[in-house]
């Protein structure tokens, strides 16, 4: 894993899990050309299904939902698809897949209440990345993702 140099309360013991599954994942997103074989980042043409592919994990959390999405046809298909990823793990393959851009799509555009949860586990990731100008551009992405979830949040209107 190149941004972790120390272990979290998830990550002991299942390092070599979570390297395998970011392989894996890595690889098929390298066999369905999503992602350049170079240097392992998206490619502009695959920005719309490396959304949806994020959209599926982050439905496949542990995430606390205020609403039943078993009923809403438009989740109810991709919901508990495959164990329930812990946040820690989500935000780690994030990370490590370089889906940054998208991550920070779903934190401005997502309601309040769904994207709080990811901001802490997020933050608490950051005292584990090694390159402070990496964790700076990454605390900036994240301050700037919550503003906008907040702005957006005084447009909409709250408990309906």
């Amino acid at each position: 894993m190149k941004y972790f140099k120390r272990t979290k309360t998830l990550l002991i013991g299942n390092e070599l899990i979570i390297n395998e599954l970011v392989r894996r994942l890595q690889q098929t997103l390298l066999d369905r050309q999503l992602i350049d074989s170079e240097n392992k980042k998206p490619l502009a043409k695959a920005h719309q299904k490396l959304r949806k592919i994020l959209i599926f994990l982050f439905a496949n959390t542990d995430a606390t939902y205020k609403y039943n999405l078993h009923s809403d046809p438009t989740f109810a298909h991709v919901l508990e698809q495959c164990p329930l990823l812990p946040k820690f793990l989500l935000v780690t393959l994030v990370w490590e897949l370089e889906l940054d851009q998208f991550f920070y799509e779903a934190l401005s555009y997502t309601p309040c209440w769904f994207a709080f949860q990811y901001f802490e586990t997020a933050a608490d990731t950051m005292k584990f990345i090694e390159d402070p100008y990496d964790v700076l551009e990454k605390v900036e992405q994240l301050m700037r993702s919550l503003l906008i979830c907040i702005s957006r949040s005084e447009y909409r209107k709250i408990d309906i």
